[in-house]
Protein backbone atom coordinates (compact mmCIF):
# COMPACT_ATOMS: atom_id res chain seq x y z
CA UNK A 1 0.00 0.00 0.00
CA UNK A 2 2.73 1.93 0.94
CA UNK A 3 4.58 1.75 -2.76
CA UNK A 4 0.61 3.15 -4.40
CA UNK A 5 0.74 5.78 -1.79
CA UNK A 6 4.27 6.79 -3.28
CA UNK A 7 3.01 6.52 -6.62
CA UNK A 8 0.21 8.56 -6.23
CA UNK A 9 1.97 11.34 -4.28
CA UNK A 10 4.64 11.16 -7.28
CA UNK A 11 2.06 11.54 -9.73
CA UNK A 12 0.22 14.45 -7.91
CA UNK A 13 2.93 16.41 -7.20
CA UNK A 14 4.64 16.48 -10.10
CA UNK A 15 3.17 19.39 -11.73
CA UNK A 16 4.13 21.75 -9.50
CA UNK A 17 7.56 21.45 -10.09
CA UNK A 18 7.80 20.20 -13.89
CA UNK A 19 7.17 23.78 -15.28
CA UNK A 20 10.68 25.01 -13.68
CA UNK A 21 12.47 21.94 -15.45
CA UNK A 22 11.42 22.35 -18.58
CA UNK A 23 12.34 25.98 -18.48
CA UNK A 24 15.93 25.10 -17.20
CA UNK A 25 16.19 22.46 -20.40
CA UNK A 26 14.88 25.14 -22.59
CA UNK A 27 17.40 27.15 -21.26
CA UNK A 28 20.35 24.49 -21.32
CA UNK A 29 19.02 24.09 -25.35
CA UNK A 30 19.64 27.72 -26.26
CA UNK A 31 23.31 27.26 -24.13
CA UNK A 32 24.63 24.10 -26.02
CA UNK A 33 23.26 25.88 -29.26
CA UNK A 34 25.03 28.74 -29.01
CA UNK A 35 28.27 26.71 -28.28
CA UNK A 36 27.28 24.83 -31.97
CA UNK A 37 27.37 28.09 -33.56
CA UNK A 38 29.39 30.17 -31.49
CA UNK A 39 27.47 32.90 -30.71
CA UNK A 40 28.44 34.25 -27.40
CA UNK A 41 26.26 36.80 -26.63
CA UNK A 42 23.51 33.74 -26.94
CA UNK A 43 25.59 31.80 -24.70
CA UNK A 44 26.33 34.47 -22.02
CA UNK A 45 22.50 34.49 -21.51
CA UNK A 46 21.44 30.90 -21.71
CA UNK A 47 24.65 30.60 -18.81
CA UNK A 48 22.99 33.21 -16.93
CA UNK A 49 19.43 31.91 -16.88
CA UNK A 50 20.42 28.37 -16.05
CA UNK A 51 21.88 29.60 -13.36
CA UNK A 52 18.83 31.94 -11.92
CA UNK A 53 16.63 28.75 -12.90
CA UNK A 54 18.78 26.49 -10.86
CA UNK A 55 18.33 28.88 -8.05
CA UNK A 56 14.54 29.06 -8.35
CA UNK A 57 14.14 25.24 -8.85
CA UNK A 58 15.22 24.92 -5.33
CA UNK A 59 13.15 28.21 -4.08
CA UNK A 60 9.64 26.46 -6.30
CA UNK A 61 10.47 22.69 -4.40
CA UNK A 62 10.73 23.70 -1.07
CA UNK A 63 7.32 25.81 -1.59
CA UNK A 64 5.60 22.93 -3.38
CA UNK A 65 6.43 21.19 -0.23
CA UNK A 66 4.99 23.04 2.23
CA UNK A 67 1.97 23.62 0.16
CA UNK A 68 1.29 19.98 -1.14
CA UNK A 69 1.48 18.64 2.63
CA UNK A 70 -0.61 21.39 3.84
CA UNK A 71 -3.30 20.80 0.95
CA UNK A 72 -3.35 17.25 0.60
CA UNK A 73 -3.56 16.35 4.99
CA UNK A 74 -5.26 19.71 6.56
CA UNK A 75 -6.89 21.53 3.55
CA UNK A 76 -9.82 20.34 1.21
CA UNK A 77 -8.34 16.95 0.32
CA UNK A 78 -7.44 16.37 3.93
CA UNK A 79 -11.22 14.06 4.10
CA UNK A 80 -10.37 12.28 1.34
CA UNK A 81 -6.71 11.53 2.67
CA UNK A 82 -7.81 10.21 5.85
CA UNK A 83 -10.63 8.22 4.85
CA UNK A 84 -8.36 6.13 3.08
CA UNK A 85 -8.04 2.71 4.77
CA UNK A 86 -3.99 3.26 5.85
CA UNK A 87 -2.06 4.47 8.67
CA UNK A 88 -1.44 7.97 9.54
CA UNK A 89 2.13 7.04 9.59
CA UNK A 90 1.93 5.40 5.70
CA UNK A 91 0.67 8.64 4.78
CA UNK A 92 3.24 10.59 6.93
CA UNK A 93 5.80 8.16 5.44
CA UNK A 94 4.77 8.35 2.14
CA UNK A 95 4.36 12.18 1.76
CA UNK A 96 8.15 12.68 3.38
CA UNK A 97 9.65 10.23 0.43
CA UNK A 98 8.33 11.91 -2.09
CA UNK A 99 9.09 15.17 -0.39
CA UNK A 100 12.70 14.01 0.40
CA UNK A 101 12.99 13.00 -3.45
CA UNK A 102 11.72 16.52 -4.93
CA UNK A 103 14.28 18.31 -3.02
CA UNK A 104 17.09 16.34 -3.50
CA UNK A 105 16.62 16.73 -7.06
CA UNK A 106 16.47 20.60 -6.73
CA UNK A 107 19.52 20.12 -5.10
CA UNK A 108 21.06 17.82 -7.51
CA UNK A 109 19.74 20.10 -10.41
CA UNK A 110 21.16 22.92 -8.58
CA UNK A 111 24.29 21.95 -8.37
CA UNK A 112 24.47 20.40 -11.95
CA UNK A 113 23.81 23.89 -13.59
CA UNK A 114 27.20 25.36 -11.72
CA UNK A 115 29.11 22.27 -13.11
CA UNK A 116 27.50 23.05 -16.29
CA UNK A 117 28.16 26.40 -16.94
CA UNK A 118 31.64 25.99 -15.55
CA UNK A 119 32.37 23.79 -17.77
CA UNK A 120 30.81 25.56 -20.82
CA UNK A 121 33.50 28.80 -19.39
CA UNK A 122 36.45 27.00 -19.28
CA UNK A 123 35.64 25.66 -22.38
CA UNK A 124 34.81 29.07 -23.84
CA UNK A 125 38.10 30.38 -22.05
CA UNK A 126 40.64 27.66 -23.32
CA UNK A 127 42.66 24.76 -21.33
CA UNK A 128 44.71 27.73 -19.17
CA UNK A 129 41.64 27.95 -16.62
CA UNK A 130 42.12 23.69 -16.09
CA UNK A 131 46.06 24.10 -16.00
CA UNK A 132 45.79 26.98 -13.29
CA UNK A 133 43.66 24.94 -11.31
CA UNK A 134 45.87 21.62 -11.08
CA UNK A 135 49.02 23.85 -10.48
CA UNK A 136 47.08 25.52 -7.27
CA UNK A 137 46.06 22.12 -5.94
CA UNK A 138 49.60 20.93 -6.38
CA UNK A 139 51.03 23.95 -4.82
CA UNK A 140 48.67 23.61 -1.68
CA UNK A 141 49.28 20.52 -1.37
CA UNK A 142 45.49 19.03 -1.35
CA UNK A 143 44.69 15.58 -0.61
CA UNK A 144 44.66 12.88 -3.53
CA UNK A 145 41.38 12.99 -5.83
CA UNK A 146 40.71 9.88 -4.55
CA UNK A 147 40.50 11.50 -0.99
CA UNK A 148 38.29 14.53 -1.87
CA UNK A 149 35.91 12.04 -4.21
CA UNK A 150 35.26 10.55 -0.22
CA UNK A 151 35.24 13.85 1.71
CA UNK A 152 32.29 14.56 -1.09
CA UNK A 153 30.63 11.54 -0.14
CA UNK A 154 30.66 11.79 3.27
CA UNK A 155 29.70 15.35 2.89
CA UNK A 156 26.76 14.26 0.25
CA UNK A 157 25.13 12.20 3.30
CA UNK A 158 25.21 15.07 5.36
CA UNK A 159 23.68 17.13 2.95
CA UNK A 160 20.69 14.36 2.96
CA UNK A 161 20.21 14.20 6.93
CA UNK A 162 19.86 18.14 6.31
CA UNK A 163 17.15 17.29 3.94
CA UNK A 164 15.02 15.04 6.27
CA UNK A 165 15.47 17.44 8.73
CA UNK A 166 14.11 20.20 6.76
CA UNK A 167 11.19 17.88 5.69
CA UNK A 168 10.50 16.47 8.84
CA UNK A 169 10.65 20.41 10.24
CA UNK A 170 8.06 21.52 7.93
CA UNK A 171 5.49 19.05 8.58
CA UNK A 172 5.79 19.08 12.12
CA UNK A 173 5.34 22.76 11.80
CA UNK A 174 2.52 22.38 9.21
CA UNK A 175 0.90 19.91 11.86
CA UNK A 176 0.94 21.69 14.78
CA UNK A 177 -0.99 24.48 13.21
CA UNK A 178 -3.41 22.79 12.35
CA UNK A 179 -4.22 21.62 16.22
CA UNK A 180 -7.15 22.90 17.19
CA UNK A 181 -5.18 25.74 19.68
CA UNK A 182 -2.79 26.91 17.24
CA UNK A 183 -5.08 26.81 14.05
CA UNK A 184 -6.37 30.64 14.13
CA UNK A 185 -3.00 31.60 13.37
CA UNK A 186 -2.21 29.51 10.15
CA UNK A 187 0.69 30.04 8.79
CA UNK A 188 2.53 32.32 11.75
CA UNK A 189 1.99 29.33 13.87
CA UNK A 190 3.95 26.99 10.96
CA UNK A 191 6.88 29.63 10.61
CA UNK A 192 6.87 30.23 14.57
CA UNK A 193 7.83 26.59 15.11
CA UNK A 194 10.00 25.95 12.55
CA UNK A 195 12.19 28.67 13.62
CA UNK A 196 12.15 27.66 17.14
CA UNK A 197 12.89 23.77 16.25
CA UNK A 198 15.93 25.75 13.87
CA UNK A 199 17.28 27.51 16.83
CA UNK A 200 17.05 24.41 19.45
CA UNK A 201 18.70 22.87 16.83
CA UNK A 202 21.32 25.42 16.09
CA UNK A 203 22.48 25.37 19.98
CA UNK A 204 22.68 21.48 19.95
CA UNK A 205 24.46 21.40 16.83
CA UNK A 206 26.97 24.23 18.56
CA UNK A 207 27.62 21.89 21.77
CA UNK A 208 28.25 18.76 19.98
CA UNK A 209 30.65 19.55 17.60
CA UNK A 210 32.22 21.59 20.18
CA UNK A 211 32.56 18.90 23.31
CA UNK A 212 31.58 15.75 21.17
CA UNK A 213 34.93 14.92 19.27
CA UNK A 214 33.42 12.78 16.84
CA UNK A 215 35.03 12.57 13.60
CA UNK A 216 35.49 11.15 10.19
CA UNK A 217 38.79 11.23 9.21
CA UNK A 218 40.16 10.62 5.60
CA UNK A 219 44.00 10.48 4.93
CA UNK A 220 45.99 11.54 2.05
CA UNK A 221 45.39 7.87 0.38
CA UNK A 222 41.73 8.18 0.51
CA UNK A 223 41.57 5.44 3.64
CA UNK A 224 38.55 6.45 6.05
CA UNK A 225 38.77 6.38 9.80
CA UNK A 226 36.16 6.92 12.01
CA UNK A 227 37.64 8.79 15.21
CA UNK A 228 36.18 9.61 18.31
CA UNK A 229 39.68 10.90 19.71
CA UNK A 230 41.11 14.30 19.46
CA UNK A 231 44.44 13.72 18.89
CA UNK A 232 43.51 11.61 16.00
CA UNK A 233 41.69 14.72 14.17
CA UNK A 234 43.94 16.70 14.96
CA UNK A 235 46.72 14.01 12.83
CA UNK A 236 44.86 13.49 10.52
CA UNK A 237 43.89 17.35 9.86
CA UNK A 238 47.63 17.32 9.26
CA UNK A 239 47.62 14.46 6.76
CA UNK A 240 44.44 14.71 5.32
CA UNK A 241 40.96 16.01 6.04
CA UNK A 242 38.54 15.83 8.85
CA UNK A 243 35.21 15.92 9.09
CA UNK A 244 33.21 16.23 11.95
CA UNK A 245 29.81 14.32 12.00
CA UNK A 246 28.53 14.57 15.38
CA UNK A 247 26.08 17.30 13.94
CA UNK A 248 25.06 14.53 11.60
CA UNK A 249 23.69 12.00 14.63
CA UNK A 250 21.91 14.79 15.96
CA UNK A 251 20.63 16.15 12.70
CA UNK A 252 19.37 12.33 12.43
CA UNK A 253 18.12 11.96 16.00
CA UNK A 254 16.21 15.15 15.66
CA UNK A 255 14.30 14.12 12.47
CA UNK A 256 13.30 10.88 13.60
CA UNK A 257 11.60 12.72 16.89
CA UNK A 258 9.99 15.06 14.43
CA UNK A 259 8.33 12.78 12.49
CA UNK A 260 7.40 10.92 15.26
CA UNK A 261 6.10 13.88 16.98
CA UNK A 262 4.03 14.75 13.61
CA UNK A 263 2.65 10.89 13.40
CA UNK A 264 1.50 11.44 16.73
CA UNK A 265 -0.06 14.86 16.22
CA UNK A 266 -1.71 13.58 13.25
CA UNK A 267 -3.04 10.51 14.81
CA UNK A 268 -4.57 12.37 17.83
CA UNK A 269 -4.96 16.15 17.69
CA UNK A 270 -4.72 18.09 14.13
CA UNK A 271 -7.84 19.49 13.12
CA UNK A 272 -8.88 19.58 9.09
CA UNK A 273 -9.68 23.21 7.63
CA UNK A 274 -13.92 23.50 7.65
CA UNK A 275 -14.71 24.76 3.75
Amino acid sequence: MLGKLIKHEFQSSAHSVMNIYIAAAVALAAMLLSYAVKVTWVGVIGSIALIIIGLICVVITLVAVVTNFNRTLYGAEGYLSYTLPVKSSALLASKAIVSFVWVLLSYIFMIATFFIVFAYVQSSIGEEVGSMMDMLMATAGLPSMQAIGKALAVTAVGMFIQIAVFVSAVFFAVTVANVRPFQRFGILTALAVFFLIYIVMQVLLYVATTYIPLTVVINTAGKIVVSFSTSMAAKGAQEGMVIGIAGFVIELLIASGLFVGTNALMKTKSNLKSF
